[in-house]
């Protein structure tokens, strides 16, 4: 009998503590791990911004050295050597150009150094080639470049001027500028007096030492 509940007593605890080595086990076994919920966020996507455009290194355009009416003139900087006179009376003249006001104006020089030396100055008015001649005479015709199909020559009629009567002065009524080449140009000056033409003085011109 005490042998019997002996054995009973053993079967009992053997039970308990298999059961208790079973759920040990089972306890230790790792558990899946579980995903970490994303948190909110109040941010704004970053919307994507457009490539820059590429640097460049070109200059704007410079106004002045646009081509204009004035061109011509302004192509004729330096000296100038020939012939002036009316008809077969001539005599040998120098001429020079300057370039001047950045490039918004054109001086010529006659006679320089002598009692008749003479400036004109050539110059755009609002988009129209004008020009003032300072002449011995002692006054100023303006004249105005007139519209020609023939872009080698530019005629000018006169315009007014100070110091002048047109239907009395002596003075300087219009003007024609040929181009022939680089290197040689021609002028001629139509002069006035009394009201009406009386003659042209026309300049035959080379680019000194051309």
């Amino acid at each position: 009998m005490t042998r019997f509940r002996l054995l009973m007593t053993l079967c009992v605890v053997t039970s308990v503590a298999l059961a208790a080595s079973l759920a040990h086990a089972a306890g230790d076994k790792p558990k899946p791990a579980q995903p970490t919920p994303a948190k909110p966020t109040t941010e704004r996507p970053v919307a994507e911004r457009p490539a820059s455009a590429a640097p460049t290194t070109e200059k704007p355009a410079d106004p002045a050295a646009k081509p204009d009416a004035l061109e011509p003139f302004r192509k004729l900087a330096g000296t100038w050597v020939g012939k002036a006179g009316s008809g077969e009376d001539t005599s040998d003249v120098e001429v020079t150009y300057r370039v001047i006001a950045a490039g918004s104006a054109v001086v010529e020089e006659l006679f320089r150094g002598t009692p008749h030396e003479m400036i004109t100055v050539f110059y755009l008015d609002e988009g129209q080639l004008v020009l003032t001649h300072y002449c011995s005479a002692r006054n100023q015709p303006r004249m105005k470049a007139a519209p020609s199909d023939d872009p080698k020559v530019t005629k000018f009629e006169f315009a007014g001027g100070t110091n002048i009567d047109p239907a009395t002065s002596s003075h300087m009524h219009a003007a024609t500028f040929r181009f022939i080449s680089d290197n040689e140009i021609e002028a001629t000056w139509t002069h006035w007096d009394g009201g009406k033409a009386t003659g042209d003085v026309k300049f035959s011109l080379k680019r000194k030492d051309s």
